[in-house]
C-alpha cells in the first residue's frame, strides 16, 4: 500500500508540474515572462503562488524549464534526411512552413520562443545567454551541413558557408514572424517553397560533366 501511495503521490506531483508548465506556456504567449506574474499563473490552474514555488523555486527557473521544454518538442520534429546529400540535407529546412501549418503543437511553441526570443534582446534578461547560445548553435548546425556539401561536391565550393547559414535562419525566423502577426495573408508554404527553390539552384554548382558524373555515382550506391 506504502508503493501504491508513493506511486500516486508521485504521479500527481508530475501532473501538477505540467499543469504550471501548460499555464506559463499560454500566458507566456500572450503576455510575454516578464508581463506574466506567479499570481496569474497560479490563478489560471486555481492553485496558490506556492505551490508553483514549490515545484520550481523561482519564476527563472520556470521560465528556464519552459524554455527548454519548448526546445525538446520543436528539434524532435525538425529532422535532415541521413541519406540526402548535403545540399538535399540543408534545403530541407523547407519542412517548418509545413509544420507550423499542420502541427498546432509545433506552431504554439513557436510562438511562444518567438515572444520569449524578443524578450531575450534586452541582456540582462534570464534567459539571453541561452537564447544566444541557441541561435549559435543552429548556425553551427547550418554551416555543418553546407560544408558537407561543399565535401560531396552538392555545394558550390567558392561560398561563405556562415554568412549562408546566417541569411537562411534571418529569413526562416522574419518569414514566421509575419505569419503569426497576419496568417491571413502571408502565404508561409508558398514563400518557403519559393525561397527554398531559389536558394537550391544559387547554392547547386555549376552543371559540368564531372559533377554529373559524382551525382550518378552516388545515386548507384
Amino acid at each position: 500500500m506504502r508503493q501504491v501511495d508513493a506511486e500516486g503521490r508521485s504521479g500527481s506531483r508530475r501532473s501538477a508540474r505540467q499543469d504550471i508548465l501548460r499555464a506559463a506556456m499560454e500566458l507566456f504567449t500572450k503576455e510575454g515572462s516578464r508581463g506574466t506574474p506567479l499570481a496569474a499563473i497560479a490563478e489560471r490552474i486555481g492553485v496558490t503562488t506556492p505551490a508553483i514555488t514549490h515545484h520550481f523555486g523561482t519564476k527563472r527557473a520556470l521560465l528556464m524549464e519552459v524554455v527548454a521544454q519548448t526546445d525538446r518538442l520543436t528539434q524532435a520534429r525538425l529532422t535532415f534526411p541521413p541519406e540526402a546529400t548535403g545540399l538535399e540535407q540543408f534545403t530541407s529546412n523547407r519542412q517548418w512552413a509545413r509544420l507550423l501549418l499542420e502541427d498546432d503543437e509545433v506552431s504554439h511553441l513557436t510562438r511562444l520562443a518567438t515572444v520569449i526570443t524578443a524578450e531575450a534582446l534586452d541582456p540582462g534578461f534570464p534567459a539571453h545567454e541561452h537564447f544566444q547560445s541557441r541561435h549559435r548553435q543552429f548556425r553551427r548546425l547550418l554551416v555543418e551541413v553546407l560544408t558537407r556539401g561543399q565535401r560531396d561536391g552538392s555545394v558550390r565550393a567558392d561560398l561563405d558557408c556562415h554568412v549562408v547559414a546566417a541569411q537562411v535562419m534571418a529569413f526562416m525566423h522574419g518569414a514566421q514572424f509575419h505569419w503569426f502577426l497576419d496568417p491571413e495573408d502571408v502565404p508561409l508554404r508558398q514563400i518557403f517553397d519559393d525561397y527554398f527553390e531559389r536558394l537550391q539552384r544559387d547554392l547547386a554548382p555549376p552543371k559540368s560533366p564531372s559533377n554529373v558524373r559524382k551525382r550518378e555515382a552516388r545515386a548507384q550506391h
